[in-house]
């Protein structure tokens, strides 16, 4: 569970941090429990529509603080030589080769792939917690569902 804090001092219609923001004097901050996956969005939507400035400046002074000194450590220049190269084999087009060799094989790299991605742990996490909210699916019909069942 993440807790998300309203930050009163800047203002901020929302703001999320993992930690209750302490370092803030204001004492009327509300909190609000939501899920990683509300998380995610709110931190992709705010670096879309306001850049990462814009981000840094709507989220808790915690989240903050965290985005500047933790996330050189994870964004280090192995990732970024890991990015590049990665970018290249887009642009020489061996990832698409690699792609329409395994689907012309029957994809069975890609679908061990996608097997893996929902077992993952924080599947069923994701699951038990949404399963607590019902508000957040009322009324949907899930995206498999609509389209006609799984791939």
């Amino acid at each position: 569970l993440t807790i998300t804090v309203f930050d009163a001092n800047k203002k901020t219609k929302y703001a999320s941090s993992i930690y209750a923001d302490k370092s803030t004097t204001n004492t009327r901050q509300n909190f609000l429990v939501t899920n990683q996956q509300d998380e995610v969005k709110l931190i992709v939507d705010l670096m879309y529509e306001q850049g990462i400035s814009g981000m840094r400046y709507s989220i808790s002074t915690t989240a903050e603080y965290g985005d500047l000194t933790r996330g050189p450590r994870i964004i280090t220049d192995a990732t970024k030589a890991e990015m590049k190269k990665i970018l290249a084999e887009i642009t020489s087009g061996a990832f698409a080769k690699e792609f329409i060799g395994d689907y012309k094989a029957g994809s069975p790299s890609f679908n061990k792939l996608r097997a893996a991605g929902k077992a993952h742990p924080i599947e069923q996490t994701g699951g038990e917690l949404r399963a607590m909210m019902p508000w957040i699916s009322a009324g949907k019909q899930k995206v498999e569902d609509a389209a006609g069942g799984s791939n």
